[in-house]
């Protein structure tokens, strides 16, 4: 873990070989944007914030254990970085502040290139190091005073010896930086000094390197000695430069180089050996009860899905073992307390010599409660994990002893925990190319498809907002995807906005479905569509892709996050299909050359026009094109008489339909 630190990722030189032979490969990019903090930036704007926020006092700790989203605006000024529990690989404690090529609305900058440019800054607030406050007196050089963080390259992966086809997020190259600067402001100037940086590096270097394979990050520790920033108005800042890679491929581009930072402290009275703060921490969030999937609609819920055991990630960062205690308890509702798990107390060793905590009652306690479906339309189930230091009340920071998971039964199937990590699509080089996902979910009873949730990340300048169909396949041989049930094509890429993480595609028609099923995407062209890729959850067992004439087996270990909608459709983030865009097609019957579509000009947006499609009456894509202008031609001299249906789709989900002859 650590010393006393829309992501690339192709397959190995074997794989690529093999994969090569069959035109076409599984292909993770990073995040071209981050619906999370797009939704705060949209919070941001409601917010009743003060904007001359008052200087903050001695000591300094943030580990960015207690919320998600932009950084603390108590803390720090910008919001730029990202507060997040799934991106790093085993840190001091849960959550870290992670910087990258995103800006604070959560897409790529616009200053972006291949190059190299200064991307996200993380600034603090004003800090007193001018006077301690209790006892007060004025701070000097001889109070030694030190600033430590703990930091860590994206791109690693959590096993050892390393997987490949595990790792999460994107290494930053050796041109790409991490800087801290200090400063202080006089007469309304600030001054900046650098006084450390590192450049890019691997996380595989560093646990190579450690006999223990235990440094996941490193701590930095640095002393301030110039009594020029012994001022009221003294302030850190990290900032890091990246740089995009795009290998020519149109929809590639995406967010990289990133870096993750915890466990920041700045106090007086302490030494270089200070390095072990008092504190047990857990170092990941709480997981799932269920297994394999992460949600089920609450009619489909059985005892089979239930996990035997937690999975709890514990830390002692201090270098002298401690006697924990360990409980969790299980509410239903809110109000509902139906269980309170506690075992005894037990040891828990210093990481850096001795790892993660290994007690089994605490590590890894058995699920001893049950969960029954009472026949409502939904559940919730909030379980909450607490660790205690017995006996000792110098815990330095109680936020990160307690953990939380709301196991939340709706109406959809998911194997993803709702945040992606990475982008996954698939990269078809055939010359008539066409690539399917399918993902395996399992009924306990007949019902109804109603709609699917997919998370798109965008790519830069939206690259690929091109047609897609969604597919849903009945079970065949080898538990692989059979006949097709149905399909609903001319689908585009919606995004989720500040309000979304998943965008719902409501189906034309319902779906009536029994026993197990696949439900995915496929697509006929060369551009990556970029479906969100939970990297924290592995679903390798229960989806497929094709390329070519076969199913074949993924090896990047993660969850595509397509949701299938069953029985009763109830969800915040509707795209209504059916909402309709008006338009004119004429003439009808058509005995010249063209067709034209008009529409109201302020339905042409010159960024994202709608589309066009055309069927004939066995549902065969004839045309497709985008509609550009407000009255658009298309050619159908090539048509063989007859009756064709024409749809318009624009990029919010709206949808039109008309029919015409040819004679």
């Amino acid at each position: 873990m650590f010393q006393p630190q829309n992501i690339r990722l192709f397959l190995l030189a074997a794989l690529f070989s093999l994969l090569s032979n069959l035109g076409a490969q599984e292909v993770i990019t990073g995040l071209p944007s981050n619906p999370i903090i797009a939704k705060e930036a949209k919070k941001l704007q409601h917010s009743n914030l003060k904007e001359n926020t008052p200087p903050l006092r001695l000591p300094f700790i943030e580990d960015f254990s207690s919320y998600i989203g932009y950084p603390d605006p108590a803390k720090f000024l910008d919001q730029q970085a990202f507060v997040n529990n799934t991106y790093p690989i085993n840190p001091p404690s849960v959550g870290v502040v992670t910087l990258d090529a995103l800006n604070q609305y959560g897409e790529i900058y616009a200053h972006a290139n291949s190059t190299g440019f200064f991307a996200d800054t993380l600034t603090s607030n004003f800090i007193r190091l001018d006077t301690l406050f209790a006892p007060y007196k004025a701070i000097r050089i001889q109070d030694s005073l030190y600033f430590s963080f703990y930091y860590q390259p994206g791109g690693g992966s959590a096993s050892y010896p390393i997987v490949q086809w595990e790792r999460i997020g994107n290494q930053p190259e050796s041109s790409d930086y991490l800087y801290l600067d200090f400063g202080y402001t006089q007469d309304g100037v600030t001054t900046w000094t650098n006084v450390w940086s590192t450049p890019g590096v691997s996380l595989d270097q560093w646990i190579n390197n450690d006999p223990l394979h235990l440094t996941y990050f490193k701590q930095v520790l640095i002393p301030i000695t110039d009594p020029v920033f012994l001022k009221d108005s003294f302030q850190f800042r990290f900032r890091n430069v990246a740089s995009l890679e795009d290998q020519g491929i149109v929809g590639w581009s995406s967010n990289v180089d990133q870096w993750h930072i915890d466990y920041i402290r700045l106090d007086v009275n302490r030494t270089h050996q200070d390095i072990y703060p008092n504190d047990i921490a857990f170092v990941k969030g709480a997981t799932a009860v269920l297994t394999p999937y992460q949600y089920v609609p609450w009619s489909h819920y059985h005892s089979g899905l239930l996990k035997d055991k937690f999975t709890n990630v514990m830390s002692n960062l201090s270098n002298t073992t401690r006697n924990a205690s360990y409980k969790y308890h299980v509410v239903k509702n809110h109000t509902n307390a139906i269980y309170t798990y506690t075992c005894n107390n037990e040891n828990i060793y210093p990481y850096y010599n001795n790892g993660f905590q290994q007690y089994s009652f605490h590590a890894n306690p058995n699920v001893e409660f049950s969960i029954t479906y009472d026949g409502q339309d939904s559940a919730l189930y909030t379980i909450t994990h607490i660790q205690k230091i017995d006996g000792y009340s110098g815990d330095i920071n109680l936020f990160n002893d307690t953990i939380v998971f709301q196991q939340r039964f709706l109406n959809f199937f998911a194997y993803d925990d709702g945040t992606a990590e990475a982008g996954y699509s698939l990269y078809n080089t055939n010359p008539q190319p066409k690539s399917y996902v399918a993902i395996k979910f399992d009924l306990q009873h007949p019902d109804t498809l109603k709609a699917v949730d997919i998370w798109f990340n965008r790519t830069f300048n939206d690259e690929s907002v091109v047609p897609f169909s969604i597919m849903v396949w009945a079970m065949g041989d080898n538990q692989k995807p059979g006949a097709v049930i149905d399909s609903f094509p001319a689908q585009l890429p919606q995004y989720a906005d500040q309000f979304l993480d998943f965008v719902t595609y409501v189906l034309e028609r319902p779906v009536p479905l029994t026993g197990s099923f696949f439900v995915g995407i496929m697509q006929d062209h060369n551009t990556q569509i970029n479906i969100g890729f939970d990297q924290n959850s592995d679903a390798r067992p229960y989806f497929y892709y094709k390329t070519a004439n076969y199913w074949a087996e993924p090896i990047l270990k993660g969850a595509p996050m397509i949701r299938p909608l069953v029985g009763k459709l109830y969800t915040s983030g509707v795209i209504d299909y059916q909402t309709e865009i008006p338009f004119k097609l004429y003439p009808n019957p058509a005995i010249q050359y063209n067709i034209y579509i008009e529409i109201d000009s302020d339905e042409c947006d010159e960024l994202y026009p709608p589309y066009f499609f055309i069927y004939d009456m066995m549902g065969k894509e004839i045309k497709r094109g985008e509609v550009n202008h407000s009255v658009k031609a298309i050619s159908i001299e090539n048509l063989a008489s007859g009756p064709y249906i024409v749809k318009l789709v624009t990029r919010n989900g709206r949808k039109s339909v008309q029919k015409f002859i040819k004679y």
